[in-house]
């Protein structure tokens, strides 16, 4: 007799046990299929960039004049040679083309100005290293970075001792000292990336980074990003 009595209770239970693991993974199911579907990460930029900078090199001596341009999508070069009443400068220009896949600015080579020194009166050649491209001139990109300023960061512990001794003598105070990056950043919202490069993009504080073009496909890349 209580053989049977065990057997129906354990019936029972096992009854309740299949019950309640039905119901607990209808349950999951459920909220599994309400959970919307996680949403794409953005790891960086999508577009790579043309860009230039207005260098300055007390060393450095020329009469030619090199000023980028973009014009319906092209890069050009303006090239003029100063009258000699005008003196030299000691003021150039540097190009780049920063690569989103790998994070790096890649110098691009210009005429020297040795090369340049036949030149009479302006001159307007298309820059041949980037005439395959299309570029899109507005200052955000169509994935929504801009071309932004370097930060002021820390200088190392060692220089800002060193620094902090001399600061100490004249003013009678301690702070602690900071150095301007050596390449701008590409900033979308919260997000901020400084550009890798081989050599230091802004040698000096007086170098400062303009914006040239996004490299987009082919097209009317004016009309298909503009906000």
């Amino acid at each position: 007799m209580w053989h049977a009595a065990a057997f129906l209770l354990f019936r029972f239970l096992w009854g309740r046990v299949l019950l309640l693991t039905v119901v607990a993974l209808g349950v999951g199911v459920f909220f599994m299929l309400r959970r919307p579907a996680p949403t794409r990460i953005a790891t960086g930029p999508a577009y790579d960039l043309l860009f230039g900078v207005h260098t300055f090199n007390p060393d450095v001596q020329t009469n030619v004049v090199i000023s980028p341009y973009v014009f319906q999508d092209t890069l050009y070069l303006q090239i003029e040679k100063l009258p000699a009443h005008q003196g030299t400068v000691s003021t150039g220009v540097t190009l780049y083309c920063y690569h989103s896949k790998t994070g790096i600015a890649e110098s691009l080579l210009l005429p020297s100005s040795s090369d340049l020194q036949q030149v009479e009166g302006p001159q307007q050649l298309v820059f041949a290293a980037t005439r395959h491209l299309t570029l899109d001139t507005n200052d955000t990109s169509p994935d929504g970075y801009s071309l932004a300023e370097p930060n002021w960061v820390n200088v190392d512990p060692f220089s800002n001792v060193v620094g902090n001794i001399a600061l100490f003598a004249l003013s009678g105070k301690f702070e602690q000292l900071k150095k301007r990056e050596q390449a701008p950043r590409l900033v979308r919202g919260t997000q901020s990336i400084v550009m890798k490069s081989e050599r230091p993009i802004l040698r000096s504080e007086g170098d400062d980074a303009f914006l040239l073009g996004w490299i987009v496909p082919a097209g009317p890349a004016s009309a298909r990003s503009k906000r």
